[in-house]
């Protein structure tokens, strides 16, 4: 069943909205704004070195990390393809940015530049 943040292009390549990044100045202010998403939604935090997520839907960065104000996270299933997708259409990777999982695949990468504030990222899922 396809839900409101799954999306799948013309040529099938499926992108899946998996989390949407904040940029906080400084860990306080994430742990503000974590307690404050928490309270709202009714969720517990889990926390890592660089964030918290609220849920999986929500990230508070501790610290400013790419997009000005954050970042968007998409999974998808086969790298390489939404790769090829993607830069058909002008949209590159930055492969300074490229995480590569134990059996070394690409698994996530962000996009060079910024759309509406936000960097994108892709995570294979």
């Amino acid at each position: 069943m396809s839900t409101q943040t799954d999306a799948v292009q013309e040529d099938g390549v499926p992108f899946r909205l998996l989390h949407v990044g904040v940029n906080c100045s400084t860990s306080e202010e994430a742990d503000q704004l974590t307690s404050l998403y928490c309270s709202m939604l009714g969720m517990k935090p889990s926390e890592n070195p660089a964030s918290y997520f609220v849920g999986s839907s929500i990230e508070v960065m501790k610290s400013p990390y790419l997009g000005t104000h954050g970042h968007m996270a998409y999974g998808v299933p086969n790298m390489e393809k939404a790769l090829d997708f993607l830069s058909q259409r002008g949209f590159l990777p930055d492969m300074g940015t490229a995480v590569y999982n134990e059996e070394g695949k690409l698994a996530v990468v962000y996009l060079k530049g910024e759309f509406g504030g936000f960097a994108i990222h892709l995570k294979l899922i």
